[in-house]
């Protein structure tokens, strides 16, 4: 028997699921949040980053000049909200892997759509006592760090207190379709929307998806003498935490989809920390989790062609942080207004009857 009505079911609550569950809530739409608690999720254990320059090829995000300013602006207006800082802008100093890299930036840094990315001054060579840099670097400005988890909880928080959220696990086998919507145990939603991070291979409403889960390993380390001022990489990301500590990842395996450290990959981690800086590190944790991808590294939004009351948001991979605000709006205007979804991301590209 249907005992609640709402307008939204949303599976999972990552990153995902948070932005969008805060957005219809502002829009004065009923939703419950379903979510199995998972610690090790990969929104709980990513490293936060929003990064405007990316890759070995040193290329642009995707849409950087519509999606860091909305997503900057989105943390902001959630910070007020919440009453705490929760977004940090912090310049990202990249040095790079080898002279190859080296001279693709010099063919890249005065192309004008890259110019705005460039901090002045250059202050990257202050940090060549505490590193490794035998082939150059570049100081990048429009970079942040996210509290995630922060976000996650807060918001998690005002769900309760709304009483739509509840924390339990999920199949999708146990949705019934009708004509108006869909119902769950004793619930009625005109919608269900699927953010189920890299679980979603397993939807078999969404089977014909591509998705390219990526696992990713970290390590919490404790560098006295490194200054934590800035955003470093080469390789890894080095994300300053506080004083002292500092999370260094990731490792990228298109296999064992487990959420548990491998002794080879916190291995491999130490190792290229031991090139990267001169000076002593302690180990104190180590994390693990999957990023939900698509074969074409896009993510996926928008209703089932066939069945318009299924709805998915996936495959942000390791671009969470910065490109969620964005495809939240965009997927909120699409259910509520009709607007249209980027091709590029819209989920009937991946479609073949």
């Amino acid at each position: 028997m249907v005992k609640t009505h709402v307008d939204f079911l949303i599976i999972g609550q990552g990153i995902a699921g948070t932005h969008l569950a805060a957005m219809l809530m502002a829009e004065g739409l009923s939703i419950l949040v379903v979510d199995n608690g998972n610690p090790n999720a990969a929104s709980r254990v990513n490293l936060g980053l929003m990064n405007p320059i990316t890759g070995r090829k040193l290329k642009l995000a995707w849409k950087v000049e519509q999606v860091f300013p909305f997503a900057e602006q989105w943390y902001h207006a959630l910070e007020q909200q919440l009453q705490h800082s929760v977004f940090f802008p912090k310049n990202l100093i990249r040095f790079f892997v080898d002279e190859k890299q080296s001279r693709l930036w010099d063919e890249k840094k005065d192309l004008p759509e890259y110019r705005r990315y460039i901090a002045e001054p250059q202050n990257w060579h202050a940090y060549q006592p505490y590193i490794n840099a035998p082939f150059g670097g570049v100081e990048i400005t429009g970079a942040a760090l996210v509290n995630v988890n922060s976000v996650l909880d807060a918001v998690r928080r005002r769900l309760r207190e709304a009483g739509a959220f509840l924390e339990t696990n999920f199949s999708p086998e146990d949705i019934t379709l009708t004509h108006d919507g869909v119902i769950w145990k004793t619930i009625f939603a005109k919608a269900v929307i699927f953010c189920e991070g890299f679980r979603g291979v397993s939807n078999p409403f969404f089977s014909w998806i591509p998705f390219s889960p990526v696992k990713g390993e970290a390590i919490d380390v404790e560098i006295p003498e490194l200054p934590a001022e800035k955003i470093l990489h080469r390789g890894i990301f080095i994300r300053p935490l506080s004083e002292q500590r500092f999370r260094v990842g990731s490792t990228h395996l298109h296999r064992d989809y487990v959420e548990i450290p491998t002794p080879a990959g916190i291995e491999q981690l130490q190792t290229k920390l031991r090139d990267f800086i001169r000076k002593p590190f302690h180990l104190l944790g180590t994390l693990a989790g999957i990023r939900p991808a698509t074969r074409d590294a896009r993510p996926v939004l928008g209703r089932h062609p066939e069945h318009p009351q299924l709805v998915i948001f996936n495959g942000l991979g390791s671009k969470g942080v910065s490109m969620s605000p964005y495809c939240a709006r965009m997927l909120t205007d699409h259910l509520l207004r009709n607007q249209p979804i980027d091709p590029e991301l819209d989920v009937r590209r991946f479609w073949q009857k």
